[in-house]
């Protein structure tokens, strides 16, 4: 009977061995979940871009205040933030205050994670006007 040579022996594998693996903590993903919601509507989202991706919201000038138009702004950033941060299964804007004088807006968000069931963020974000 031939034995067959392995392709892989222990001393190749033991190269690996030595590198260390990193995951991130709960709290790392929460954080980086977070950091990348605030980069997503920090973005303004610019009408004359041939991108493919919507990456931002609209400019703070451009928000209605009424109530309908605070709506229609939350749905926005809603749908914008589910299509951009794939690790959110649901997002519920709970908040949103817009100070055009300051040129500022303070949004409350609540996200349910996809892989943990049971995670949930809630955040404050300050988004303010830079241009």
């Amino acid at each position: 009977m031939k034995t067959v040579k392995k392709l892989m022996d222990r001393p190749f594998l033991s190269k690996f061995d030595k590198v260390p693996a990193y995951f991130l903590s709960k709290e790392e993903v929460y954080e980086s979940i977070i950091r990348e919601i605030k980069n997503i509507l920090e973005a303004n989202l610019k009408s004359t871009t041939r991108s493919p991706f919507e990456y931002g919201t609209k400019d703070i000038q451009s928000i209605e205040t009424s109530n309908s138009g605070i709506e229609k702004f939350k749905e926005h950033c809603r749908e914008t933030i589910l299509k951009l941060e794939p690790r959110l299964r649901e997002v519920e804007i709970t908040e949103i205050n817009i100070d055009k004088e300051r040129q500022e807006i303070k949004i409350r968000i609540i996200g349910h994670l996809k892989k943990d069931r049971e995670g949930e963020i809630k955040t404050e974000i300050k988004i303010v006007n830079k241009g």
